[in-house]
């Protein structure tokens, strides 16, 4: 019996660390796509590190922002589940 409880909590545990671990994940393939496209404006306008830092702020700043309504929507179901609001 205590080994179910064991194994649920587990799972449990895997679930929540999935969602960071996909923000995570998330934030580099944005930074890193908006840095590529930004360097391939860069080649083909001989302007070279411009768009590409361009890219780098722009994709950090839109995953930020992404990651910070994502946890607030997990933080508020959270809250709402214990009964806080």
């Amino acid at each position: 019996m205590k080994m179910q409880r064991t194994n649920k909590k587990l799972l449990k545990d895997y679930a929540e660390s999935s969602r960071f671990m996909g923000l995570g994940f998330y934030f580099a393939v944005a930074v890193l796509l908006f840095s590529a496209i930004g360097w391939w404006i860069d080649q083909f306008a001989d302007t070279l590190p411009l768009f590409t830092l361009v890219g780098l702020f722009g994709g950090a700043g839109g995953s930020f922002y992404r990651m910070y309504v994502v946890l607030m929507a997990m933080n508020r179901k959270e809250d709402k589940g214990c009964g806080k609001e």
